[in-house]
């Protein structure tokens, strides 16, 4: 009897490792929806990690969405961060305190950044992932957010920042084309305004421009930077191109890598440029293996 116990119970664990085995080839992809990183409702991420070869996996992809830091959600990016882990990474996608939160502005936002990579890679190590760097992207205001942090903060991050990519993200809150050569020039000082709590208008300008400053990834660029792809449409009404050309310049004088793609026909959702839009995906896959090591 006891034999016969031991053989069905040696048949059981069979059983579950093909059963296992199966799940993540089927479903290679595990996703662990709504984790909270802080007290507000808005503090929350989706993370989306590799159900094979955990041990192999040490480097994660951080989406920022956009939506001009009042609106947009992390779901905008739950087919990237499938799409990535099938790469081999893990990704995450995350929700932070915006500007229609009393008193959030930009620094609360590099804050909910450092809280989220500390929750993802602390969560990942419980499922047997160990994360070790980490590349931040997004679009527009997730893509400021995605610059400003990998620039000013990568000495605080709990993962190791490797690379950023920006799409048609703002970089340099001093330079008026931002504002005078956009479609609604008042919405966007009224913006900004909100930002970096400050009265921003013309006639301000001058005597706020520290707090733009502070608020511009293009200021925090330096020979240490991650390298950055840089797209943005020459045609977009909302983020002037002359933004990404500032951060490459930026980084050019600081002899750090960027790579900029500028697409000519697309305005700021980078969607009649097709060939850009291929180069943009390959020389982000190039990213990964190059800035993650595998």
């Amino acid at each position: 009897m006891t034999n016969l116990i031991k053989k069905i119970m040696a048949l059981l664990c069979a059983a579950a490792t093909l059963v296992t085995a199966l799940t993540a080839q089927v479903f290679p992809v595990a996703s662990y929806k709504d984790l909270p990183y802080g007290e507000s409702g808005a503090q929350k991420l989706d993370l989306f990690l590799p159900r094979a070869n955990k041990s192999a996996c040490t480097a994660v992809v951080v989406y920022i969405h956009g939506g001009g830091w009042l609106g947009g959600d992390k779901d905008a990016y739950t087919s990237a961060c499938e799409r990535t882990v099938k790469r081999g990474y893990a990704a995450a996608s995350l929700n932070y305190r915006m500007l229609n939160e009393e008193g959030i502005s930009w620094a609360d936002m590099l804050e909910d950044i450092t809280l989220a990579l500390g929750l993802v890679k602390a969560e990942a190590a419980k499922r047997g992932v160990f994360l070790q760097k980490a590349g931040l992207t997004g679009g527009s205001a997730g893509a400021h957010l995605a610059m400003l942090y990998a620039f000013k903060n990568q000495a605080v991050s709990p993962i190791e920042i490797a690379f950023c990519a920006s799409q048609c993200g703002p970089s340099d809150f001093t330079d008026r084309r931002l504002y005078e050569e956009s479609a609604d020039p008042a919405s966007i000082y009224s913006l900004v305004s909100l930002l970096v709590r400050q009265d921003v208008n013309p006639a301000t300008f001058e005597a706020v421009t520290p707090y733009l400053r502070a608020a511009s990834p293009a200021a925090y660029v330096n020979a240490g930077s991650p390298p950055t792809i840089l797209a943005q449409g020459m045609k977009d009404p909302i983020v002037h191109y002359g933004q990404a050309v500032t951060v490459d310049e930026a980084f050019r004088a600081a002899g750090a890598r960027s790579e900029l793609i500028l697409f000519p026909n697309s305005d700021h959702g980078l969607s009649s440029d097709p060939d850009c839009s291929e180069r943009y995906d390959r020389l982000f896959k190039e990213f990964e293996q190059q800035y993650f090591g595998y």
